[in-house]
């Protein structure tokens, strides 16, 4: 078994080759708070200037949920996030 990569090698990895870099996160939890009403989730404070530092930077930017792609999309204001891929229902759909 092999001995995983801690955060910093991580990151300089990123750092040294950010075009083959792909960075993916969830929605619910990550992005934005888990909330009683799915329906009002919206992204913290910040997520979406860092979403669109990120976007311009590396390879791949993807957001994983288990809702379907173009609600995560609408409730967080992302369709403006430059080659942002959301991934809905853990894969099945595509949103770019």
């Amino acid at each position: 078994m092999g001995v995983s990569p801690n955060v910093g090698e991580i990151v300089a990895t990123i750092r040294e080759y950010p075009k083959q870099s792909l960075i993916a996160l969830d929605f619910d939890g990550t992005l934005a708070p888990i909330v009683q009403e799915p329906t009002m989730s919206r992204l913290v404070t910040g997520a979406r200037d860092v979403l669109d530092g990120l976007a311009s930077h590396v390879g791949t930017l993807a957001i994983v949920t288990g809702r379907p792609a173009a609600d995560v999309v609408r409730l967080a204001g992302l369709s403006g996030v430059p080659g942002l891929q959301v991934l809905g229902h853990y894969g099945l759909q595509t949103w770019y």
